[in-house]
């Protein structure tokens, strides 16, 4: 682990706690070959394999998550761009938003023959979450500021008006509300599930992935124009406050947080490198390099 000497001092003022965090050996282990362009990242834990969507291949590539070692491709049909993935455990699916062909592709894992099926989405989908509880997918549409709200068991499909070219999002199951980052409306808006806005807070300028940490209740928003990460606390209602930033000499594109260890993890495409950093004190603790252009996701 490399320790930079012009990483900015973060302007959050620490929690006290009295549980200390655990220490653990952050490395590289490797570079592991996908395909052209790779966009979105999901784990099923439960099947211990990773999924990475390349834009310019339209293939999915599987991984196994213990090794990263290769398992197989998925070619996607009727499905162009690639971008947001997301999997579904309790149906054995994999859902994966088609940025250019404007759709949601459904591949069926529980199927021998490995079928997929597409549904209408906005234009230009970014990114999926999916609430588990509710049975529930929400849709990012970057290119005409909109969400998709789909039943994945009925197939029931409604586009609703979002912020300005929103990103990123993702679930809070405690409060059943969702958190979008809207780039040029310079925030976060939380949503019901039923796509009703709630609460829109301002964080840094041009807001693009976030990351929450379920049990400090922390959300986590990288601002690569304001070379800053928000912190925000997470009430049981789920409606948001501002907390403080994490100061950068970088522009942070996208965040990780490990909850069972504290660890924020921050990813600058710019330095091509994933700095980090413990919480609630925010202490940094070094960074580590990257390949080239890595900005789309870290998990």
């Amino acid at each position: 682990t490399h320790t930079p000497t012009n990483t900015s001092t973060p302007t959050v003022t620490p929690t006290a706690t009295n549980t200390p965090t655990p220490f653990v050996k952050i490395d590289v282990h490797g570079l592991v070959p996908v395909g052209q362009a790779p966009q979105g990242i999901a784990v099923d834990s439960g099947r211990r394999l990773v999924y990475v969507a390349n834009s310019e291949g339209n293939n999915v590539t599987v991984l196994d998550a213990d090794t990263l070692a290769y398992v197989s491709t998925y070619n996607l049909a009727n499905t162009s761009g690639p971008d947001g993935v997301t999997v579904d455990p309790a149906r054995n699916r994999l859902y994966v938003a088609g940025r250019f062909s404007n759709n949601l592709t459904v591949l069926e894992f529980g199927d021998a023959s490995g079928s997929q099926w597409q549904t209408p989405v906005g234009s230009q989908p970014k990114a999926i979450a999916l609430d588990k509880s509710l049975s529930r997918l929400f849709v990012t549409n970057s290119g005409d500021n909109s969400l998709n709200i789909i039943l994945p068991d009925s197939g029931a499909n409604v586009n609703l008006p979002g912020g300005t070219q929103p990103t990123f999002l993702l679930f809070d199951p405690v409060s059943n509300l969702f958190y979008v980052t809207n780039r040029l409306d310079n925030g976060v808006t939380v949503y019901d599930v039923e796509g009703l806005p709630v609460q829109t807070l301002v964080t840094g300028q041009a807001p693009y992935g976030l990351a929450f940490d379920e049990v400090q209740r922390r959300l986590y928003v990288a601002n690569p124009m304001s070379n800053a990460v928000s912190v925000i606390l997470v009430g049981d209602d789920g409606l948001l406050t501002n907390l403080g930033d994490v100061r950068m000499n970088c522009q942070p594109q996208n965040v990780a947080v490990n909850a069972n260890t504290g660890h924020l993890f921050v990813l600058c495409p710019d330095e091509n490198r994933v700095h980090t950093y413990d919480s609630p004190s925010y202490r940094y603790l070094g960074w580590l390099p990257t390949g080239r252009g890595a900005g789309e996701s870290i998990v």
